[in-house]
């Protein structure tokens, strides 16, 4: 490369940069980007009033419309024809009643060159002929708009243009207003200052593809006499908006049409590319990915992939769906809080992540994005009406209210366990339910051998009534990357049966599942203190879910917890511990977390090894 190349490509480099920087000033907060998009839509509107202000008679710039008759405008014409015989001295008078009628129902506006034209016509048909061609004729108006000719695609533009600057407004007000909202058709979050160039880059692709699909528009309606005439009224200046608007919808749509108008040949050079590209990146079109493939990978990049892909609230190996249809296809599944159509590259979801297993091989794991909001342990804080509190069982039974008597987080009694070489009896429920205070306190472990003060545990809990009858003491528990568990030691094995409430089932056998159990006809249920009776399937056997524990010293304080069980939406406050189990009444797992869209479990097998305990 020349000195003189090397000169003019510093320069094209710098210019690039500086309007790069100028429109990163701009937006250098959310309230002076905002501003700035205000003040860039006052002078559209402004010009775009200042042009058309001349839309009167005689003027260069005047506007112009086609207008129809309505059926009310029609029947009036059909009865003043009505009113004058087939004869051609009654034609004469009729015409210029016609033509009276026209001119004073659009106050004067109609094109005076066209009225002298139809009343020339109107001159030879008969009074059914003359209702039918006023019927389907288009009357050339004087408008404040330009609707005719080429004055359309000025008009597709500029309200174009209007409607980019309102979205933007629209949706930047609403990142500077909440963190997290959305919105219209559109989902919108945080204020990022680095989406201001592509920002600024829709206020000039928007409508260039607007003209381009009323074009297109144009071309097949030329073709097709069916299609209704934007340009009649003002349903192209609606059109023209709502394209401005929702102008990433029109990228998409104009990128899947490439298939149908550019299609590539069966035996092109760039169709055997493109297969040589799929067989590269998506190995499972082979091979099915093993499962062990997708967990080292969640196990070594998960952490990575929730930093980079905020906010993420787990990342499942479960079943892509497709317009919310479940397919056989695995993937890795991004549950987010809220799911985004217009995401900066270095936030977005690519549809395949390039993975390299321990052993080198490469894969290339297909993903798939759900919005399911924000994710919470399913313990109550207040009183709820409709509940299961058990307060009318001398012995109590699985799936009831229970809490520390001094402690006002309420879940449910999950199971009745029993220690390993031991003859003690245990009731079983979440972490966060038995040990509130000490989270709140920043401990998330309770050992045996510590003195806990005031241990006892009620049912129903303190919230539902209870505090009286102390059916527990609380003995061990902790919280960590696994699961989050507790035990309480019973005062009297008689006093907890193993039954789950509302059913003859007792919980007394468990069952591990795996891959072949996360479909829709394995139906798993839940019995818990808030929902009572729920039924529903698992979606993965193996999820990576950020839930929020705030102590009184880290109110933001999260925990990831790995390789639990995903199932859809079951569970609500008041739930967490709840035993839940399938059709053969086999518990799979305790409920400890849900989120708008899943119910997020502990396997039983995890709970059972880790406390060392057994099934009672």
């Amino acid at each position: 490369m020349g000195n003189e190349d090397k000169k003019n490509k510093n320069w094209a480099d710098k210019t690039f940069k500086g309007i790069t920087d100028f429109f990163i000033s701009l937006g250098a907060n959310g309230a002076v980007w905002q501003l700035t998009l205000c003040v860039l839509l006052g002078l559209v509107v402004t010009f775009y009033v200042g042009v058309h202000y001349c839309s009167i008679p005689n003027c260069k710039n005047s506007g112009k419309e086609y207008i129809q008759l309505n059926k009310e405008q029609m029947q009036k014409l059909n009865n003043l024809i009505s009113n004058y015989s087939d004869t051609p001295s009654e034609h004469l008078i009729r015409d210029v009643k016609i033509i009276e009628y026209l001119k004073n129902e659009y106050n004067q506006e109609l094109d005076d060159s066209q009225l002298k034209h139809i009343q020339s016509l109107l001159g030879v048909f008969k009074n059914t002929e003359a209702g039918n061609l006023l019927k389907d004729q288009r009357f050339l108006s004087n408008s404040f708009f330009w609707l005719t000719g080429n004055g359309i695609y000025k008009e597709a533009w500029l309200w174009s243009l209007i409607g980019v600057l309102v979205s933007l407004i629209y949706y930047v007000s609403i990142a500077n207003s909440k963190s997290q909202e959305t919105a219209g058709d559109d989902d919108a979050g945080t204020f990022n200052i680095k989406e201001v160039p592509s920002q600024v880059a829709k206020m000039f692709y928007a409508p260039a593809c607007t003209i381009v699909l009323i074009l297109g528009y144009h071309y097949l309606s030329d073709k097709n006499g069916n299609m209704v005439d934007i340009s009649v009224n003002k349903g192209l200046i609606v059109f023209s908006f709502i394209c401005g608007f929702f102008s990433g919808r029109v990228m998409k749509f104009l990128d899947r049409l490439k298939e149908l108008i550019l299609p590539i040949g069966a035996n092109s050079s760039a169709d055997a590319i493109d297969k040589e590209a799929e067989t590269t990146k998506d190995e499972s079109s082979k091979d099915e990915i093993p499962d062990e493939v997708f967990k080292e990978a969640l196990e070594e990049k998960g952490q990575e992939w929730k930093d980079k892909f905020a906010p993420v609230e787990s990342i499942s190996i479960g079943k892509k769906k497709i317009n919310g249809t479940e397919t056989e296809k695995w993937c890795l599944q991004f549950n987010v809080t809220i799911k985004q159509k217009d995401v900066s590259d270095d936030k977005k979801i690519p549809s395949f992540i390039e993975y390299t297993s321990k052993d080198s091989k490469k894969y290339s794991l297909p993903t798939d994005v759900n919005g399911v909001g924000k994710t919470t342990n399913d313990s109550c804080y207040k009183a709820n009406s409709d509940i299961v509190t058990g307060s009318n069982l001398s012995t109590k039974v699985l799936g009831i209210s229970c809490s520390r008597k001094t402690n006002t987080n309420t879940g449910t009694i999950g199971l009745k366990v029993k220690k390993e070489g031991s003859d003690k009896t245990y009731l079983l429920s979440c972490y966060h339910v038995l040990c509130a205070g000490e989270i709140r306190a920043d401990k998330f472990q309770l050992k045996n051998t510590d003195t806990t003060p005031d241990p006892e545990v009620v049912s129903p809990g303190l919230f539902d009534g209870g505090g009286n009858t102390i059916l527990a003491n609380v003995s061990e528990g902790f919280v960590d990357n696994k699961l989050d568990i507790a035990i309480a030691e019973l005062t009297d094995d008689k006093l907890l049966d193993d039954r789950i409430y509302g059913t003859t089932n007792n919980a007394s056998s468990f069952f591990v599942v795996g891959k072949p159990q996360v479909r829709q006809d394995y139906k798993i249920t839940m019995v818990g203190r808030s929902s009572g009776r729920q039924t529903g399937y698992l979606q993965s056997t193996y999820a990576n879910v950020t839930v929020a524990y705030p102590t009184d010293t880290n109110p933001d304080n999260e925990i990831e917890l790995k390789g639990v069980l995903m199932a859809c939406k079951m569970s609500i406050e008041g739930d967490s511990g709840a035993a839940v189990f399938d059709e053969k009444n086999q518990i799979i797992g305790v409920v400890f977390a849900s989120n708008d869209e899943n119910t997020y479990i502990l396997p039983i097998y995890t709970i059972l090894d880790k406390l060392q305990v057994n099934l009672a």
